[in-house]
């Protein structure tokens, strides 16, 4: 939440016109005050309870209200003010708000651009990242779950913050926005710490606050780096699971990757210098990093799904936690004999094989409306892990006749077997490593220039998201999203 800018800006002055003439003694004497509370990089619940009390001494008469008391509100609204005002280091979860009513699950978007010298491509003349990333914003403004939209870029530093942004603020943002305004609006854009950066966003999240960063995601570890490209690879990897390890243990954390791509015409920074004139199509990211509900809202409003241009993929990152899918058991068709009893309590009874095909096969309607997959991770059966290997089993979505028919449910599940055994098959959707990540990510992107393939991809990010995933599906353990269980007894 830094905003460079020398002096107070007018509106403030304006405010404090009204309340004394700038640069009075008792103004000077509370803002020299608030100084001191601030040092800790905090503004606490406490530290304005003592500039309550220090208004109260200094009788300020604009603090009043129509009693003849100070006015908390009217105090706190200067406070907040002035502070939003300097230069600071405060984040936005560590300036006390008073406890106001809010509209049940409503959360501001803090949306943060990274602005190092790698992204000035993207906003050479009118492009598809300027398009996709507008859109986005405006949507998340009207959201009814967002109560505030608030908008920095990024880079070692927040040079530059606008807070409760406006349409007409959006637009100046991102819209109009042309490599010479990146540069001027500051910071150190020659590094891309992209690791130090997120950890930055995810200080930010919590019930009341969301955060969305827009990146082309490359590693630029910088001259000072003394590591080789995969070592330094390896080192942000790592340091990325164990940053978000740790957050998942205080709260339950969702992130929605966006692989995004545009028109671009710049220089291309690769590992090893020099950069490289670039023009053409490149990769760049939007990751919205939020609680698991907040992630959930935003799935569920389909805000992601309209933006302009789409995207090319999309991966959602949740906490594991076993769901008890709703599903229906179907008569036929069918291979093999079951009772028809068992049906409605999720049981196969007196199940026998078909004599003559050997082998057994049953279908079910599934309900997946509540898994905040895409259609193409849902569908993949090797995400199914199943408790008796010999099953073989295949997904499709319901057609829209089918729909109609089944309300409640969403896919056809079909499993076949050659091996026919009495037990409670536990069928589990365990959410897999995308391939498209793995197809995105490079190693070396010292022949951009000439090589095409190499021009889809995008150094290190691979890396990046692998430490991630592995903070949300540590290989060690089950991993299951949502499960099955299903009766099996055989005919006697």
């Amino acid at each position: 939440m830094i905003y460079h800018k020398k002096g107070l800006p007018i509106l403030l002055c304006v405010l404090l016109l009204q309340i004394v003439a700038c640069g009075s003694n008792p103004i000077e004497h509370l803002n020299a005050r608030i100084e001191r509370l601030v040092r800790d990089k905090e503004f606490s619940e406490d530290d304005f309870k003592k500039i309550l009390k220090e208004a109260e001494k200094l009788d300020i008469p604009a603090f009043k209200n129509a009693e003849g008391n100070i006015d908390p509100d009217k105090l706190y609204q200067y406070v907040k003010k002035y502070l939003e005002s300097r230069s600071n280091d405060l984040t936005v979860n560590n300036l006390w708000t008073p406890s106001t009513p809010q509209k049940a699950g409503k959360f501001n978007v803090h949306a943060f651009i990274e602005n190092s010298a790698s992204m000035d491509g993207y906003v050479n003349g009118v492009t598809q990242f300027e398009s996709a990333v507008y859109n986005l914003l405006a949507d998340f403004k009207i959201a009814d779950f967002c109560d505030s939209l608030n908008l920095y870029y990024i880079n070692q530093t927040v040079p530059y913050k606008k807070l409760n942004a406006l349409p007409e603020d959006i637009e100046d943002f991102i819209q109009k926005l042309e490599p010479d305004v990146f540069r001027l609006r500051g910071g150190n854009r020659s590094v891309s710490d992209l690791k130090e950066v997120v950890e930055y966003l995810l200080k930010q999240v919590n019930e009341r606050n969301a955060t969305v960063l827009v990146s082309d995601f490359v590693f630029s570890p910088g001259p000072k780096s003394n590591s080789s490209p995969q070592d330094y690879l390896t080192n942000q990897s790592i340091g990325m699971r164990i940053l978000f390890s740790e957050q998942l243990k205080k709260q339950d954390l969702g992130v929605i990757v966006l692989h995004m791509e545009s028109n671009f015409k710049g220089y291309y920074y690769r590992v090893v210098p020099p950069p490289v004139l670039f023009e053409g199509t490149r990769p760049y990211y939007i990751w919205i990093i939020g609680t698991d509900e907040q992630i959930q809202r935003i799935l569920q409003e389909k805000i992601v799904e309209n933006i302009k241009g789409g995207y090319l993929h999309k991966y959602v990152l949740l906490p594991a936690g076993k769901k008890d899918l709703p599903f229906k058991l179907l008569t036929n068709p069918r291979e093999g004999s079951f009772d028809l009893a068992g049906l409605s309590t999720g049981q196969l009874l007196n199940a026998k094989e078909d004599p003559e095909k050997k082998r057994f096969t049953f279908h079910m309607n599934v309900d997946l409306s509540g898994l905040p997959f895409d259609e193409a991770s849902l569908t993949n059966p090797s995400a199914w892990r199943i408790s008796n290997p010999n099953y073989k089993l295949s997904i499709r979505p319901l057609t829209p006749q089918e729909k109609n028919a089944q309300q409640a449910f969403t896919h056809r599940f079909t499993l076949t077997t050659g091996t026919l055994a009495e037990e409670q098959l536990h069928i589990a959707f365990v959410p897999q490593f995308p391939e498209w990540v793995k197809e995105a990510g490079s190693t070396d992107d010292r022949d951009i220039a000439n090589d095409p393939e190499e021009q889809k991809k995008t150094f290190g990010f691979y890396h990046l998201f692998s430490g991630v995933y592995e903070a949300f599906y540590p290989p060690q353990k089950e991993n299951e999203a949502a499960f099955i269980n299903i009766n099996i007894k055989l005919q006697k």
